[in-house]
């Protein structure tokens, strides 16, 4: 008996990537949120839900810090036009008033933590409250070992003028 041969079906060959290298990255870092602002390091909860709800009405997408560092090395694309948000330092205003703000509106951000500003009381966050984040929308990263110039803490430290 003779069987006709079927040919396979062509499947077309995926695209090459392409780097979009003019696409326009704004970065909006943070310090501290808390009920009231002030200072150039702190805004108001209510400032800040302001500002996450224009970016919501702009249809400017926001993508993760580490979306950017994967489209600065090559390895893919991030929109035309977008906004990362970051924080640094630590403080228990984040996850108190950013956090559900950026939770609503489903904003990735980067907290940069002082390792040793994690669980200590005052106005640091715990580690219960960073793991909440990272279980949704946060990437962590290091700002640094502490707060403090290393200068006030060594024996050995330069004079201002060689700092």
């Amino acid at each position: 008996m003779l069987v006709a041969a079927i040919p396979e079906p062509e499947v077309p060959a995926a695209p090459a990537f392409e780097l979009n290298k003019s696409a326009n990255v704004a970065i909006l870092g943070y310090h501290d949120v808390r009920e009231r602002g002030g200072s150039p390091m702190l805004i108001s909860g209510g400032k800040f839900r302001e500002q996450m709800q224009a970016i919501k009405d702009s249809n400017i997408p926001v993508v993760a810090f580490r979306d950017v560092v994967a489209w600065k090395r090559g390895e893919k694309n991030v929109p035309q036009e977008c906004i990362v948000i970051t924080f640094d330092d630590g403080w228990e205003g984040v996850y108190e008033y950013a956090y559900p703000v950026l939770k609503e509106f489903g904003f990735p951000f980067t907290v940069y933590l002082y390792k040793k500003y994690v669980n200590i009381g005052g106005r640091s966050m715990n580690w219960d409250q960073i793991r909440e984040m990272m279980a949704m929308l946060c990437d962590i990263g290091s700002h640094s070992d502490f707060h403090e110039s290393p200068r006030k803490n060594t024996k050995s430290a330069k004079t201002d003028a060689d700092y």
